[in-house]
């Protein structure tokens, strides 16, 4: 942290306690230390929307771009000899009455839903971070897609030296609560 911190200038951690509650690594730790044992660290980051008005550009006076950040974590990885994952912790879409849509969770409507989220997943196939995000910003985001951030982010750190594979596409329905979340898994594979 404190080398990542010596490349990106600015403030990575001002608000840190902010966070406290958040949830997105918890289910990654347990398969992480099951996999693995006590034998890694573990440094989570939440990253924000690159596709608003703002872009990459932080929040707040003394904060850090997005994409600068992401270019420092990337040469940060290559320069480290010890291995490194990146780990994603990306929903996809959040649609239905529960995310106050005014629609029914019908078929034609999910299909319509995975197709949105195929085309913008294209854009992580080709490794192509800038067109992920603009194309993101110009669709303005129909189905709330709310991992914005941290998959441009992964893109742009490990998408320049990695080959990505989507392994799978998944819908999470529940009817009886009217919604739905979709995620999809992808892998980095690298040479290196």
């Amino acid at each position: 942290l404190a080398q990542l911190q010596a490349e990106c200038g600015g403030n990575l951690m001002p608000y840190e306690l902010d966070h406290l509650r958040e949830h997105s690594i918890e289910l990654h730790a347990i398969w992480l230390h099951h996999l693995l044992g006590d034998g890694f660290r573990l440094v989570p980051v939440l990253c924000p929307d690159p596709s608003g008005p703002r872009g990459t550009a932080p929040g707040d006076e003394g904060g850090v771009d997005l994409r600068e950040f992401a270019l420092a974590l990337g040469a940060l990885i290559r320069r480290d000899p010890e291995p490194t994952l990146v780990v994603a912790s990306a929903d996809l879409s959040h649609v239905g009455r529960y995310f106050g849509e005014d629609r029914d969770l019908s078929r034609a409507y999910l299909e319509a839903v995975r197709k949105t989220d195929l085309t913008a997943l294209g854009f992580v196939e080709r490794n192509d971070p800038e067109g992920f995000r603009s194309h993101m910003a110009g669709t303005q985001n129909p189905t709330n897609i709310c991992s914005v951030g941290c998959i441009y982010a992964t893109l742009v750190a490990v998408g320049g030296t990695a080959e990505p594979h989507q392994l799978r596409y998944h819908q999470a329905v529940t009817q009886e609560m009217e919604n739905a979340v979709t995620c999809a898994s992808f892998a980095f594979y690298n040479d290196e």
